[in-house]
């Protein structure tokens, strides 16, 4: 009974640090990666090479699928 206890709050502990990291950073992430794209005309490819953060999880993506 423990156990099925123990992966309730688990899986709330998850929900809710997945909620917050949403509404924190993708969010503010997903608005700057438009505006940037509608106000520069750039497409969704051509904004990769605007930004160095798009670099820096570019580059963290690619190390993690090497691994």
């Amino acid at each position: 009974m423990l156990a099925v206890e123990t992966i309730h709050i688990v899986a709330a502990t998850f929900i809710v640090q997945f909620l917050f990291l949403t509404l924190v950073v993708g969010i503010p992430m997903f608005t700057l990666h438009a505006c940037l794209g509608q106000c520069l005309g750039a497409g969704v490819i051509d904004m990769w090479h605007i930004s160095p953060i798009f670099h820096v999880s570019c580059m963290c993506v690619k190390l993690g699928l090497l691994f």
